[in-house]
């Protein structure tokens, strides 16, 4: 079955016009259900006989050899109710997957195209997921003389320039999560059993997972100087994303900080141009080794986004999403991104300044996406909620500006050993098992449990430190520094750590790591 998204719009979609296709994308805008004739009585040109048409999946009524019956043009009892997407490419895909997926570049450039769903097919489809859709195409713009399906609502319905997208009328929709399972080399019955039960079929490949997992933690401390922890933290940021919603909580949500980068901005030499010379991307990070950084997550995600927190860019560019009413479209899509995009936030050319509205509207979507993962809609008269899963990652200089994400303080002491010459070193199989792992392992399907045995003696312990804490503090006057915010951040690194080995059964031991990966972070922050 032909994939549209692998063809450029132009040369081959006349050529298809009519037939099955298929189709992947993000739904970008969801429009209002049109309600439509799906059969009307015709009269044959040849004979003069009278007879029913239909012209469900169509965008016209005219039918070859047929013309309208002028008494009687549509047959009672067929309006039918259909949806109405608008779907674009799906933004920030990484190279390597729209290599393997055999993607054309000329299609991903804004191309949008209309979906329409019928008999309930698609109902539950949400803004910005990503869609895989089979449907019947219909492109170009129509005919003089030629008449648009009725649906009565087309003022109200349509989408500036609409006769001239493309149109998919949907026999069938799939939800989109493991296309790159498709294109890294995952067997068909691996897949099978990855859908079947995605826990099992990981605790099954779990000494796989963990060796790729040390394999990729020595890369990632090569590149940070010989740092180990920066390195640990880092993965865990890489396959975190939301698992549960219990206000006030985000469950799940791990923004990371890198801060203390060096402080080097060529974009002609150093780190980033050796990274990008090994993997031949490019970004729009402003400081050199956080460009290196986003080139190297590019290589290894499915989805990438980098917004450069500056005073010029939030004061000039509109982030936040916005509905015009004039053109019925969503405008501003900057932060418009499928779930598990994921979200490099460069704070290296923040400067001290005052933001107007503008400037501190886009500021407060950045922290509501860092912070809670949600971003709040611009409707005009309203602002509506829209649930993110983008897993983000801030460079900067100093502490960052989003306070609630956790602080790793790069070394001084590594800055002049920091680069990717490593990557030189990898072969084509070391970035297929990286990308494997972050795929398998950011599933929404796979889940960490906790059991009650496990879950008793986590607390025993946060209640042991607070004892031993309370009996420090009595001794010196300080004020406590372990809370209940303390120990739900161990669990959330604990179930990362155990995650990041392959295990979705939480043992007491990873909790443990978990503690001692905090205290030495936290203690390297109050050392410098």
């Amino acid at each position: 079955m032909p994939k549209i998204n692998t063809m450029s719009p132009e040369k081959d979609f006349c050529g298809l016009n009519g037939r099955l296709v298929r189709f992947v994308g993000m739904v970008q805008n969801i429009l209002d259900s049109e309600y439509i004739s799906t059969v009307f009585l015709g009269r044959e040109v040849a004979t003069g006989r009278k007879i029913l048409v239909g012209c469900k999946y169509s965008d016209s009524v005219e039918s070859p050899g047929v013309e309208l019956d002028a008494e009687t043009d549509f047959a009672s009892g067929t309006t039918e109710e259909r949806g109405k997407l608008i779907c674009l490419p799906i933004p920030g895909e990484s190279p390597w997957l729209r290599e393997a997926a055999h993607l054309s570049p000329s299609f991903a450039k804004g191309m949008r195209v209309i979906v329409y769903t019928y008999e309930g097919i698609g109902k539950d489809i949400k803004l910005n997921e990503a869609v895989d859709f089979v449907g019947i195409l219909s492109c170009g713009p129509i005919k003089e003389g030629e008449e648009y399906m009725e649906t009565g609502e087309e003022l109200d319905n349509t989408v500036r320039h609409e006769e001239h997208a493309p149109k998919l009328h949907a026999i069938a929709v799939f939800k989109h999560d493991d296309l790159a399972l498709q294109h890294v080399g995952c067997d068909p019955a691996f897949l099978n059993q990855l859908k079947n039960d995605a826990n099992k079929t990981v605790e099954g490949i779990r000494g796989t997972l963990a060796l790729t997992k040390t394999k990729l933690r020595a890369v990632l401390t090569e590149m940070f100087g010989g740092d180990v922890l920066a390195a640990e933290y880092t993965i865990l940021n890489l396959i975190s994303r939301v698992h549960a919603r219990k206000e006030p909580l985000t469950l799940g949500n791990f923004p990371l900080n890198l801060s203390n980068l060096p402080r080097k901005e060529s974009p002609s030499s150093g780190p980033a141009a050796d990274c990008s010379a090994y993997l031949g991307i490019s970004t729009g990070a402003a400081n050199d080794f956080a460009r290196g950084l986003h080139q190297f997550f590019r290589a290894i995600l499915e989805r990438t986004c980098t917004v450069e927190v500056s005073l010029g860019l939030l004061e000039k560019t509109d982030l936040v999403p916005k509905k015009n009413y004039d053109t019925n479209e969503i405008e501003n899509p900057g932060l418009q991104l499928a779930n598990q995009t994921y979200l490099l936030i460069d704070e290296t050319r923040l400067a001290p300044g005052t933001l107007s509205e503008k400037g501190c509207r886009n500021l407060k979507a950045l922290h509501s996406i860092v912070a809670c993962q949600d971003i709040f809609y611009d409707f005009t008269y309203q602002s509506i909620e829209f649930l993110t899963n983008y897993p983000c990652n801030i460079c900067s200089y100093s502490k960052s500006i989003f306070k609630e994400s956790t602080e790793v303080k790069l070394q001084e002491a590594n800055w002049g050993k920091m680069g990717f010459d490593v990557l030189s070193k990898l072969t084509k199989d070391d970035w297929r098992d990286f990308v494997q792992y972050f795929v398998i392992l950011t599933l929404p399907q796979i889940t960490v449990r906790i059991s009650s045995e496990v879950s008793g003696k986590m607390q025993s312990d946060f209640v042991e430190v607070r004892h031993k804490e309370g009996e420090l503090l009595e001794a010196s006057g300080k004020q406590r520094e372990t809370t209940a915010d303390t120990f739900h951040t161990w669990i959330a690194i604990a179930r990362l750590y155990a995650l990041s080995i392959g295990k979705t059964n939480l043992e007491f031991e990873d909790y443990y790591e978990a503690r001692k990966l905090e205290i030495q972070r936290l203690t390297r922050l109050h050392k410098q």
